[in-house]
């Protein structure tokens, strides 16, 4: 087929007597590089006198098998939920086409892969590239996954190469009300005091929140606007402070909601709200007492004696 066969005689030339035979042996080589499957030969005899005599011959290359798997990859690093991308090289190393099966046995929980195809045809001393795509669970508890993969390949019982990559699982930001305590600066509270409110909001995820607005409320109603964070890394404290004019008495209920509007995906929603309870009571001005009776019989004594000694002092 090429000539990397490299056939040759025995004997360049022979003679053969009338009526007679002679036996010529050829030989060739397989060479490296011959992919498996039939390959056609023509041989050729020409004498030195006559027709050329010619005879076609079929010899059949057997295959080997051999895979190696490669990944170009680095170590990711990925929040729950999000997914991983992996490339892979087959590179094929036998004589004949290689139908692969990629496989990921050992996933983790709830985890799932795409890959282009299921089965990988690698064409004989071939490469084939691919793309994996790893889709974690936003429910993968935070730490490191060894994702095993494995290419099998071949007749049964069937070979197989295989490499592991390692995920690191982040978990979602957390934000909560630290304590859940939602702090008043007074003890006492009356009519028309300026009441201070305080906060403290934590991140105890792994990974970062933006574009956080705070919402303070008084009976359920909002008060004023919200307040912003414009973002808050892994273990960030922020202490966030309102004011509110305690102007109608009664009992009232005072509470903050962090991530009011739903915007950062959390890992747990249900500790963003810190409230109180608050009385406030009606404002009392006490005044001096007015005169009572004894009071008035002293004025009236003191006047009496005052009246006296003017007149003496008109009779002088």
């Amino acid at each position: 087929p090429t000539p990397k066969w490299a056939a040759g005689f025995e004997l360049p030339n022979v003679t053969v007597s009338g009526y007679g035979w002679t036996t010529v042996n050829v030989s060739f080589t397989v060479p490296q590089g011959a992919e498996s499957g039939a390959s056609g030969f023509s041989l050729a005899a020409i004498p030195s006198g006559g027709d050329r005599l010619q005879q076609n011959f079929t010899f059949n290359v057997l295959q080997y098998h051999d895979l190696e798997m490669s990944i170009t990859y680095e170590d990711a690093v990925v929040t729950q939920g999000m997914d991983v991308r992996v490339n892979l090289r087959l590179r094929n190393m036998g004589n004949g086409v290689e139908d692969v099966k990629v496989l990921l046995p050992d996933l983790p929980s709830l985890w799932t892969f795409d890959i282009e195809s299921d089965t990988v045809s690698v064409p004989a001393f071939g490469t084939v590239d691919l793309t994996l795509v790893v889709h974690t669970n936003r429910e993968t508890p935070g730490g490191v996954h060894d994702v095993r993969i494995v290419a099998r390949y071949g007749p049964p019982p069937q070979a197989s190469s295989e490499g592991t990559v390692k995920v690191t699982i982040l978990t979602r930001a957390d934000l909560i009300v630290r304590n859940g305590l939602l702090e008043v600066s007074e003890v006492e509270i009356f009519e028309g005091t300026l009441v201070r409110l305080t906060i403290s909001v934590e991140n105890l995820g792994e990974t970062g929140a933006k574009d956080i607005y705070v919402q303070f409320f008084i009976d359920g109603a909002p008060m004023g606007q919200p307040l912003y964070i414009p973002v808050m890394m892994p273990g960030a404290l922020e202490t966030l402070t309102t004011s509110w004019n305690a102007n109608v008495t009664g009992l009232h209920e005072l509470s903050a909601t962090v991530d009011f509007t739903g915007d950062v995906d959390e890992l747990n929603e249900d500790n963003n709200r810190a409230s109180t309870q608050v009385n406030v009571e009606p404002l009392v001005l006490k005044t001096s007492p007015g005169f009572g009776p004894v009071a008035l019989l002293f004025a009236l004594a003191t006047l009496a004696v005052v009246a006296g000694l003017r007149r003496r002092r008109d009779l002088r």
